[in-house]
């Protein structure tokens, strides 16, 4: 059995869709998230960056409204060679 770790609790939510680049990369990316947390957000992406990988990115819950903005870290990610049906590819 795994171990949580986690300092916050997850927050569960139907879908927020987040807008996120790097230094590498000229336009934003955009993908969805069903989990956050104080310390965190997953992104469901079938190409994650490398844990390290610094990230500007604005999580909104309509279109064209930005609720929080801000800068990130990558410090995993799961392949999607690794996913299943419960554990999608994301970081």
């Amino acid at each position: 059995m795994t171990q949580n770790t986690r300092k916050d609790a997850r927050a569960k939510v139907v879908s927020l869709n987040v807008r996120y680049k790097s230094a590498t990369v000229d336009e934003f990316i955009e993908n969805h998230s069903h989990d956050v947390s104080r310390g965190g957000v997953f992104v469901k992406t079938q190409s994650p960056f490398p844990p390290g990988t610094l990230l500007k990115f604005e999580i909104r819950i309509a279109e064209d409204q930005a609720v929080i903005q801000g800068v990130g870290r990558v410090v995993w990610k799961r392949e999607p060679e690794q996913a299943g049906a419960d554990k999608p590819a994301g970081m």
